[in-house]
């Protein structure tokens, strides 16, 4: 899905389950894509981060 799609769905309330949501944004915040959109986006993406949905490019898990 590209970025507009994932967005439009996002925006819509539309994305299916936490996996299609955290997959969309991960996606944005591996290509760095998230740091130039709107305010709500990236507030959704280190929303995601800090419940451990997604992970911040760089960042280190320890299993």
């Amino acid at each position: 899905m590209n970025t507009s799609s994932f967005l439009s769905r996002f925006d819509a309330g539309a994305i299916s389950s936490e996996r299609e949501l955290a997959e969309g944004f991960q996606r944005l915040l591996n290509n760095g894509q998230i740091w130039s959109l709107q305010e709500r986006y990236v507030n959704a993406a280190l929303g995601l981060i800090d419940v451990g949905l997604c992970y911040a490019p760089g960042q280190i898990f320890e299993n």
